[in-house]
């Protein structure tokens, strides 16, 4: 499956069992997920596989695709590069943190 964004008509989502040896991260995302205590498996790929809300965003000025997960009472953020596939996850955050 692809990268879609939702709303779009062709919607799409990862399938959480092949998506992370598909996942390419940036390392300032990998700092920015060791300074914050967010993990790959159970946080980001669930974020990017199910979010609770997805749209279009700008990140250092470069097209991207912000994903929102609610985990518990914090929510997860992930930036991901809209053109490139397999998907580049530039950032990560826990939303209003």
């Amino acid at each position: 499956m692809g990268w879609r964004i939702k709303g779009t008509g062709t919607e799409g989502r990862y399938d959480l069992r092949h998506a992370m040896q598909h996942i390419v991260y940036e390392a300032h995302a990998l700092e920015r997920m060791q300074e914050r205590g967010i993990s790959k498996e159970e946080v980001v790929v669930e974020t990017m596989s199910n979010p609770d809300d997805q749209r279009p965003a700008r990140l250092r000025r470069q097209p991207c695709t912000s994903s929102l997960r609610r985990f518990g009472n914090r929510v997860c953020k992930v930036y991901t590069r809209t053109s490139s596939e397999p998907p580049v996850v530039a950032t990560v955050a826990w939303h209003g943190e």
